[in-house]
Order: C-alpha cells, then structure tokens, then sequence
C-alpha cells in the first residue's frame, strides 16, 4: 500500500504545474513516451481481460478499439466525438443484446443493462454539455468497456481484472478535470485500498475451493464471513460510504 502512495504521489507531482522558471514536464513532451505506453497498456489490459468474460468479448473489443481511435482522434471537432461514441456505444450494445447478455431476467443481464443505459445516458449528455478535455470521450469508452467485463465476469480474475480497469479509466477521466490532480490522486488511494481488500476477498473465496464467482454461494465456514467482510468493505470504500466518502466531492 505504501509503495501504491508512493508512485501515485510521482505521478501526481510530475503533472503539477512548475512552481519555478522551469516548464511543465507534461507541455514540454517529455512525459509523453509514459503516457502513451500507459495508455496501449490499459487498451491490452481490457483486451485480454475481454477473453475471460463469457458473452461480452466482441463488444469489449469494439468499445476499447473505439476508445483508443477517440484518444488518437481528440483532435477532432467536440460534436464528432459526441457522436462517435454514442455510435459505439450503440454498437456495443446490439453486439450484447446479440450474444444473449441483456437478459433482464438475469442478474448478469440485468445489471449490463444498467450500465448501458447509464453510459448511454452520459454520452447523450454529453452531447449538450461539452466535457473540459478532448480525451474524455475515449477515456470513457475505455471505462465503460472496463465495467462490462466486470458485470460480465466469471472467474474472480476476470472480476479483480475488471475493477482494476475500471478504477484506472476512472482516475484518468477525474485526472482531465481543469483541477484534477489533487482530487484524482485522493481518489487513487482510496481506490487502490479499496482493490486491495477486494483482492484480499477473492483470494480467501479461491482458497477455499471457489473457482468461479458461482461458487461463492457454496462458501462455508469462516471463508464465508472473510470474504463478505473483506469483499464488502471494498465496495464500500468504492462507493464512497459514510466514513470513506472524503474523496467523492472533489473528484465529482
């Protein structure tokens, strides 16, 4: 957890504004080699992860795809990129409803619903509210195809690979904020806790015999009570509960 401070606290200072004569490191293009390799990283992180979802591979692939073309293309008029990723998410959804994963009477189905109707939602809002950086529109792609294979998860791997991504795509789009630095840093630690108590449950539950996210229903024993404990104050801290909620105003 502590090297997880450390190298976010880098990461935040590097993007700071320079208190000196010198300038920013992010204007001058010296970061850029890091950005670039962060974000070809997060794109293959969601690639693969997409492999150990069940039904939601292609339009994980076609949403990450669409957001990696957004970030190279943010160059492009606001009111394209609106309607760009309106159109994949459009995609990404007919693609799902193809497969047979919006079933409503499902629970899996049920809740890849609401995250397309959410996504949805905000991309259409988007249209009339202009967002405060250009990269907000592939980030969000990347984001929402992150939550997909989360919802979509079979295996706890495939559950940890798609909170993770999830939680990085979040903490680049609070990062665009004209203020983001701090808020998103902040957001970053309670994140990073939050992920490694989840982990902390997913291993109890592998340990004891739960190989798929079905199998945790058969837990018994202590394992039960580690995993909901360890499980449920992660999701916790990540929706900001009261007592863990000191990083959700700023980073809204």
């Amino acid at each position: 957890v502590l090297e997880f401070i450390y190298y976010f606290r880098w990461l935040r200072l590097a993007h700071a504004p320079s208190r000196g004569a010198g300038e920013n490191p992010e204007r001058n293009g010296s970061l850029m080699p890091a950005h670039v390799f962060g974000l070809v990283a997060l794109a293959t992180g969601i690639a693969l992860a997409s492999r150990l979802a069940a039904s939601s591979t292609e339009a994980v692939l076609a949403l990450a795809g669409a957001g990696v073309v957004l970030l190279a293309a943010w160059h492009l008029p606001g009111r394209a990129l609106q309607t760009l990723s309106l159109v994949a998410i459009g995609a990404a959804g007919w693609m799902l409803h193809g497969a047979g994963a919006l079933e409503p009477t499902s629970i899996t189905g049920f809740f890849m619903l609401i995250v397309l109707f959410g996504a949805f939602t905000v991309a259409l809002a988007g249209v009339g509210t202009p967002p405060e950086g250009k990269r907000y529109h592939g980030l969000f792609l990347l984001l929402v195809a992150s939550l997909v294979v989360l919802v979509d998860a079979r295996t706890p791997l495939a559950f940890f690979a798609g909170w993770e991504l999830m939680t990085w795509t979040s903490y680049l789009l609070v990062a665009q904020g004209e203020r983001g630095g701090r808020p998103a840093f902040r957001y970053m630690l309670f994140s990073g806790a939050a992920g490694f108590l989840v982990l902390g449950g997913l291993m109890v539950a592998t340990g004891a015999g739960a190989a798929g996210i079905a199998d945790f229903a058969r837990l018994t024993g202590p394992a039960v009570l580690w995993t909901a404990f360890l499980m449920g104050a992660g999701f916790a801290v990540k929706a900001a509960s009261a007592g863990a909620h000191v990083w959700a105003p700023d980073a809204y």
